[in-house]
């Protein structure tokens, strides 16, 4: 799947004249946001490849196994990489992949 994220950005100076509802409000509304993203990013995907079908192409889709190899391979490239972003972030997108792949 693909997504785009989309920022909602308030400034701490802003953030902290909110009340605790306020705060909520805002959480709430991103979280909201978060899911009716992903739900239309997942249809329009499978629209995409219906359509690529449809229009006669071969889509091949690699079963759990071979993405699960893929990302073993991976794996040093993305060490080479985590010095550059901090391991910190590294563990945090991976944290999150793992529970939107559950």
């Amino acid at each position: 799947m693909w997504y785009n994220p989309q920022s909602m950005i308030i400034s701490k100076k802003v953030w902290d004249t909110f009340s605790a509802d306020e705060k909520k409000a805002f959480q709430d509304a991103a979280a909201e946001a978060i899911a009716h993203q992903r739900k239309v990013s997942r249809e329009q995907a499978s629209a995409a490849i219906e359509a690529l079908k449809k229009a006669g192409m071969q889509v091949t889709e690699l079963p759990p196994e071979e993405v699960a190899k893929l990302r073993e391979k991976m794996k040093p490239v993305l060490a080479t990489h985590a010095a550059a972003v901090g391991q910190e972030t590294v563990d945090a997108i991976n944290a999150e992949l793992a529970k939107l792949r559950k």
